[in-house]
């Protein structure tokens, strides 16, 4: 299915963040690192296709979460 082909996009997101949580970093540090890093990883595939809504707000509690 669609989901199954783009879940990808969540598996690179989670391992970012789980490698960041072991790091002391300020707000204003993963804040950086969220808009520089996690928002650039799923842009293209965005532009190519409509991802799931369902996998969006996956996308988006992975980050909250963070």
């Amino acid at each position: 299915s669609k989901k199954e082909a783009l879940n990808y996009i969540k598996e690179r997101i989670l391992g970012k963040v789980q490698g960041w949580k072991q790091k002391h970093l300020s707000q204003a540090g993963k804040e950086t690192l969220i808009k520089a890093v996690l928002f650039a990883i799923p842009s293209y595939p965005m532009s190519c296709f409509k991802l799931p809504i369902t996998l969006c707000r996956e996308i988006d509690s992975l980050i909250a979460n963070f």
